[in-house]
């Protein structure tokens, strides 16, 4: 016996229907091919320090990514300062190394890095081999070997170098640097995500309710 088919409309809120819609684009955003790693690699300062001294200063790119003010009060000596930037990752394209086998290492002021984190994350984006890319996992506000002020002469520390440790004060104050520098990458991102919602908002076809027709038997 044959049944006749009948049409069932859902009404779905216009809100939903646009935070569907947002939730698809950030997973879009998110995902990684598998057998390719997502993340730079994160390590302690004692392995920071090891990368640092131990590995051929051709083949390293020390990154500062915090404000120019904390760089120029204490850094690690060979770092340069490129300060984080939420949202493209274009501005890091003059610092990507021609040479594959450089090895990029960033820090910053964040707790557990966070901030390089993301910049490490911004490399890989513009298609920089995350095993290649290392990041401090800790505040270098806890910094326990050498750093200079001022400007940098662009020679990385070896073994048997002398140099002046991270004054009390920078180190005091690293909780609130840390802090502040996560609040501000938190903001942006907030911002990009309220960015985006309006964008795609916009394009919803004004009314109360989205309809959607499914076909199901009578």
């Amino acid at each position: 016996m044959l049944t006749r088919m009948k049409k069932i409309k859902f009404k779905i809120p216009h809100h939903l229907l646009s935070l569907m819609i947002l939730m698809l684009f950030f997973f879009s955003i998110i995902h990684v091919s598998p057998g390719r790693a997502a993340n730079p690699i994160g390590v302690d300062q004692d392995k920071f320090w090891d990368l640092i001294i131990n590995t051929d200063p051709q083949l390293i790119l020390l990154i500062d990514n915090r404000p120019l003010s904390y760089y120029e009060d204490a850094h690690i000596p060979g770092a340069i300062n490129v300060p984080i930037q939420t949202g493209s990752a274009d501005y890091l394209k003059p610092y990507l190394p021609d040479y594959s086998g450089v090895k990029i290492l960033i820090y910053c002021n964040c707790p557990y890095g966070q901030n390089a984190e993301y910049q490490g994350k911004q490399f890989i984006e513009l298609g920089y081999d995350p095993s290649n890319i290392y990041y401090l996992a800790e505040s270098f506000t806890q910094w326990k070997y050498a750093v200079i002020s001022g400007p940098d002469q662009g020679e990385l520390p070896r073994k048997g170098d002398t140099y002046q440790t991270l004054p009390p004060e920078i180190r005091n104050s690293g909780s609130n640097a840390g802090l502040m520098e996560t609040i501000m990458v938190s903001i942006g991102a907030i911002a990009i995500g309220a960015g985006a919602l309006l964008l795609i908002s916009s394009m919803i076809p004004k009314g109360k309710h989205s309809k959607i027709k499914l076909q199901g038997k009578r």
